[in-house]
């Protein structure tokens, strides 16, 4: 199922990313518009392209928190990424979100990695989808597969146990909303991040599943964050603020 062969094979969190992976690459991907199954795990990160752990030989049975992304990548940059070191080293969207979490008080480590929307984008060069922006498989013509993905949400979440998912961008939000009807209403219709920063309350939900409360928390996608910081707060307090704000959601 995955090429690489570690020695920690056996330990409970790539149990966890196997038993996850399997049903992920059993997804009927034929009305994806164009996302393709992952086809393997290369190494620490974001799953479903990579384990979903910050690193390799973590021992944890459940993580306290997960963090969720909207998709992982085209399957051209999926290839590039080298077996064992994976992908934490290699972007800019886990360059700034290792500094964020590290702000916060988060340890990546308890931290379990994953994706709303399975598969990978098509290649870059055959049908130019970018690796940003909205999901092809959150567009008109995949609703099924958007079905699915929901679905297979629910199944992430009753394997994994959070306390805490920390929901990385706008675009993740919207996959909350739609998917679970009533339960994110403060996220059904985020126009802008400034108007929505004009409320602290918005920035959490609080959503119970299988009898467990699990809190949401809706944080400025790591991509873009020290542009939206300045856009949002100013350059020198942006920062700041957006820690005082992440800590406030936790804590509260």
């Amino acid at each position: 199922m995955t090429p690489f062969d570690l020695s920690t094979t056996l330990q409970c969190s790539i149990m966890i990313a196997l038993a996850l992976f399997e049903k992920a690459t059993s997804l009927d991907y034929s009305k994806s518009n164009g996302m393709i199954a992952v086809k393997e795990m290369r190494g620490p990160g974001f799953f479903p392209g990579c384990i979903g752990t910050i690193q390799s030989g973590i021992d944890l049975q459940h993580f306290p928190i997960m963090v969720l992304g909207q998709d992982f990548d085209t399957a051209t940059n999926h290839k590039r990424i080298e077996l064992e070191k994976g992908e934490v080293d290699t972007n800019t969207t886990w360059r700034n979100l290792k500094k964020l979490l590290q702000e916060v008080s988060i340890d990546p480590t308890k931290c379990f990695f994953t994706n709303a929307y399975m598969g990978l984008r098509p290649d870059i060069e055959t049908s130019k989808t970018k690796n940003t922006g909205t999901s092809p498989a959150a567009k008109k013509g995949a609703e099924p597969f958007a079905q699915a993905c929901y679905d297979f949400f629910k199944i992430q979440l009753a394997t994994i146990q959070p306390n805490l998912v920390l929901v990385l961008g706008k675009e993740t939000s919207k996959f909350l909303s739609k998917g679970f009807p009533g339960s994110f209403p403060k996220w059904d219709r985020i126009e802008t991040l400034k108007q929505f920063y004009e409320k602290d309350d918005q920035l959490f939900a609080d959503y119970l599943f299988e009898g467990k409360m699990i809190r949401f928390v809706f944080v400025i996608h790591p991509s873009l964050n020290n542009t939206n910081r300045s856009i949002l707060w100013g350059k020198e307090s942006g920062k700041q603020k957006e820690q005082e704000l992440i800590r406030k959601c936790i804590e509260n």
